[in-house]
């Protein structure tokens, strides 16, 4: 049985139509499915880090106002995207602040109203679990916080 040549291109049309139709539809749809997506993974890390930013300055608080020889040890999970830590001291105004730096150029800074003290190298904001140890030490100028990142 043989179908007319119209037929035959009328069903080829229809099927190249329908194609069309779903490209249409799927190729945006896929695009705002991975924008949001990535959106989402960069605020869920963004909220671990405001966590671990505040338990380091609420533990250092804490391990702090226990007095000389506390220590306490926490666990936290760093995310991916930190591309530095930094610890800025101002002792004689008791204004300490450890800044987070992302790698989409972004600064997450918190302050801490005690003495700390601490070194961070790469292996301490890489992602992962870390363990980190609060002890107070003392110096000439009075108590501090050390901070330890294993």
């Amino acid at each position: 049985m043989h179908y007319p040549i119209k037929k035959r291109a009328q069903a080829s049309f229809e099927y190249l139509a329908i194609f069309a139709i779903a490209i249409v539809v799927l190729v945006p749809m896929i695009y705002m499915f991975q924008r949001y997506t990535l959106q989402s993974a960069d605020t869920i890390g963004q909220s671990k880090i405001r966590t671990i930013g505040g338990d380091l300055v609420n533990t250092a608080e804490t391990v702090y106002y226990m007095g000389y020889p506390a220590r306490l040890t926490i666990q936290e999970d760093f995310p991916s995207g930190i591309a530095k830590m930094n610890l800025t001291t101002n002792w004689s105004v008791g204004a300490n602040i450890i800044s987070f730096y992302l790698y989409d150029g972004r600064e997450l800074a918190y302050y801490c109203g005690v003495n700390i003290n601490a070194t961070f190298n790469e292996t301490a904001y890489s992602a992962g679990l870390k363990n980190i140890i609060f002890e107070t030490r003392t110096s000439a100028q009075g108590n501090y916080v050390w901070i330890e990142f294993r």
